[in-house]
């Protein structure tokens, strides 16, 4: 399997997507948590089970970093830019591409539940669902761009790997 394939910078701009989609993410944990200071809503209500939430949340914000971390390798060994509003010059298919067609907004997802569990804060975790979605409408717009771009090599990388996990 190839790592990427390199394509002439043909076009200056990458897939159109109104925002970047992190700020979807973001949105969701500041209006969650603005809410949460005036109508506080705990997930767990015990000190026991709270002391999970850290164990889990410290996780999955380690599992965020990592992915992140290695999704940026991944775009520098294959020269390409990891911003949506840049055209793409490589279809990277190794590293965490290989279990996720978007480890980054996986890690996305994951760092607003892991910053959830840590506060026990239920407002923002409930938020995390339609940020979600929000950033789902935008992964089908970039990968309508990504269709164009790279043919029938993306179309067999989508039947090979899910879009999140």
């Amino acid at each position: 399997m190839r790592e990427s394939r390199q394509v002439p910078q043909t076009e200056t701009a990458g897939a159109s997507v109104p925002f970047p989609p992190p700020l979807a993410y973001f949105a969701g944990m500041a209006i969650g948590f603005a809410v949460h200071l005036f109508v506080p809503a705990r997930i767990v209500a015990s000190e026991r089970a709270e002391h999970g939430l850290f164990l889990l949340g410290s996780g999955l914000l380690t599992l965020s970093a990592s992915l992140v971390i290695s999704a940026v390798v991944s775009f520098r060994q294959a020269q390409t830019s990891p911003y949506f509003g840049q055209a793409s010059t490589s279809l990277i298919v190794r590293g965490p591409f290989r279990i996720s067609r978007n480890p980054l907004y996986l890690a996305g997802a994951l760092l607003h539940c892991g910053l959830s569990l840590l506060a026990n804060a239920l407002w923002p975790l409930v938020l995390l669902i339609p940020a979600l979605a929000v950033v789902n409408a935008l992964i089908e717009r970039e990968e309508g761009y990504l269709a164009r771009r790279f043919g029938s090599e993306y179309k067999a990388y989508c039947k090979r790997v899910r879009r999140w996990l």
